[in-house]
């Protein structure tokens, strides 16, 4: 059963010092017409720069991502960016209401500044462990806040442990019992809780 309650977690990204404060909550409902589903939202803060990133990611009862919404705010002049995502949780998306052939075949969002998003495929797919499964996530590249599809793989190799690659990019999670990543090898380590 997913928890009664919003879970939080504090990340820490090893070589930047970038901190993120996260929140998964599974009785959050989604947007009308979506249906129960999980909310993951969070905000990170770059140490290397004067930013503020605002995330919010919305899946269907299935683990389909179906609304994401990004807003970066230059925290000294006060600028904004905005990306606004929509899914129909079967592949087929559109970004600021304009439709993406490219993202076709897409079930997952993957935001290139958080490990949050880890934990939508995690979660859905289930493996067993030594299984592995190959997706394809409309992936929010950072700073360009641009998005491609993005091919990855997943394998678990223990319980709280995945194998995670894309392109020649490797890299091996470690995830407490909500999926949630604990540590990200080379990366983000969570600071609480422990």
């Amino acid at each position: 059963a997913e928890p009664a309650e919003p879970v939080e977690i504090w990340w820490r990204e090893r070589r930047t010092g970038t901190i993120e404060h996260a929140t998964f909550d599974a009785s959050a409902r989604a947007s009308a017409g979506v249906g129960a589903g999980i909310v993951l939202r969070g905000t990170v803060l770059p140490l290397d720069e004067p930013l503020e990133i605002d995330y919010r990611v919305e899946t269907d009862d299935r683990w389909h991502t179906r609304h994401v919404t990004i807003t970066v705010v230059d925290t000294e002049t006060g600028e904004q960016r905005h990306v606004e995502l929509d899914s129909d949780g079967a592949g087929t998306w559109t970004i600021h209401g304009e439709q993406r052939p490219d993202l076709v075949g897409c079930v997952d969002v993957d935001l290139a500044f958080s490990p949050i998003t880890n934990t939508l495929p995690i979660r859905r797919l289930r493996l067993a462990i030594g299984d592995s499964a190959d997706v394809h996530a409309a992936w929010v590249q950072w700073p360009s806040l641009e998005v491609t599809a993005l091919p990855q793989r997943y394998r678990r190799t223990a319980r709280d442990r995945y194998h995670y690659s894309c392109a020649s990019f490797r890299a091996a999670l470690v995830v407490d019992g909500h999926g949630l990543v604990n540590d990200y090898e080379g990366g983000w380590e969570v600071v609480e809780p422990r």
